[in-house]
């Protein structure tokens, strides 16, 4: 196996040896549903923030997930939604024509919400299904 010592982005190169790049690329490959992460910064200059949530499906009614409040913007958003047992399915899906095949995950930047809404045949929302949403954004006093 190679000796990877260092690492080039962009125009910087990055000792790997060196404490302060290992933490920061530790920081990129850590997910936490305990612990919101500092990971970077958006182009307006602000720290983007990582948090994973979690939730179930309840049967394909909107489902509340959790509340985080004070985000300024939502850099990023990945939601998966564990159904049958054997499939993953994306939970931001629509099927034009047929809204009781599409399915959402929302941020309310009001009240902090985060929600998931699926339509009526939506198979894999079912009641008990396991909901993971990846969240990165930044904050409006960052």
């Amino acid at each position: 196996m190679a000796d990877i010592s260092k690492i080039k982005i962009e125009s910087s190169t990055y000792d790997l040896k060196d404490n302060s790049a290992r933490s920061s690329l530790n920081k990129l490959a850590t997910y936490s549903t305990s612990t919101e992460q500092e990971i970077g910064t958006w182009i307006d200059g602000k720290t983007i923030y990582r948090k994973v949530l979690t939730g179930t499906g309840d049967g394909g009614n909107a489902q509340y997930i959790a509340r985080l409040q004070g985000i300024d913007t939502l850099v990023d958003m990945r939601v998966w939604v564990n159904g049958e047992s054997t499939y993953f399915r994306n939970g931001t899906t629509v099927y034009y024509g047929d809204s009781s095949w599409s399915s959402q995950c929302y941020y309310n930047k009001n009240n902090g919400y985060v929600s998931m809404e699926c339509g009526n045949n939506f198979k894999n929302f079912k009641n008990g299904s396991p909901i993971k949403i990846i969240m990165e954004y930044t904050k409006t006093s960052s």
